[in-house]
């Protein structure tokens, strides 16, 4: 007997909100259409976005976070997952009374594989029938403030907010083989790791992160061994 599908209902407080990034609150808004439910209560958890047949999620980092809330709403319904990449980014700096000091921009420049980065620690996470990730491409302010409360890396500093600038492209995967299309078209077979970093011009480090989500999911093999270096094939 299928499962009854609870009414979404508005939250009584803005949970969720309290700790909310302008960045998180922007993108809800693009996404929200007219009649949406937006922060509510469903199967014991706090959404973003409510439709009738559809939840949206906006993650702006930590995937692996949601693989409990997915699993419970995915049940009878489908999730949208939406994760924003910035392809620009500019940095805004703070003194200790919250004043400006700065604003530059940053020279890296985000590329959709980099959710890989994010996909290592969840690579099934488009295993569950009703689940799809949006990549959306986002040029956004990053707030820094000389508090003296953030990482070491930063010498104290802290990240206090994301500024939505403007939305980018968007791109749909609806499952694990979808992934696939973010392999470069020259990619030749098998290829290894620094293969792909140069075809793709992204690092080493990330090349190993995109092989090894792409190998735990099931839609690459590891096919030989060259030294030191480990050659790959896509799975038909």
């Amino acid at each position: 007997m299928r499962k009854k599908r609870p009414k979404p209902r508005a939250a009584s407080k803005p949970i969720g909100q309290k700790n909310e990034s302008s960045l998180h609150a922007a993108l809800k808004d693009s996404y929200a259409q007219p009649g949406d439910c937006i922060e509510c209560k469903l199967d014991n958890y706090v959404v973003d976005i409510a439709q009738e047949n559809r939840v949206i999620e906006i993650q702006t980092k930590n995937l692996y976070a949601m693989k409990e809330k997915l699993d419970m709403l995915s049940q009878d319904r489908e999730v949208l997952v939406v994760y924003p990449i910035s392809e620009e980014k500019y940095i805004s700096r703070l003194n200790g009374n919250h004043e400006p000091v700065s604003r530059r921009k940053s020279p890296k420049k985000g590329k959709t594989m980099d959710v890989f980065g994010e996909l290592m620690r969840c690579p099934k996470l488009l295993d569950k029938e009703n689940v799809s990730l949006e990549i959306v491409m986002i040029k956004e302010e990053e707030v820094r403030c000389e508090d003296g409360e953030g990482s070491w890396r930063r010498k104290g500093v802290s990240i206090i907010d994301r500024r939505l600038l403007e939305l980018g492209r968007k791109t749909q995967y609806h499952c694990v083989r979808d992934l696939l299309t973010l392999l470069p078209e020259n990619l030749d077979q098998p290829f290894s790791n620094k293969m792909l970093a140069e075809r793709a011009g992204i690092s080493r480090a990330l090349a190993g992160k995109t092989t090894y989500c792409l190998k735990k999911a099931g839609v690459i093999s590891e096919v030989e061994k060259k030294g030191r270096e480990l050659f790959f094939k896509i799975v038909d």
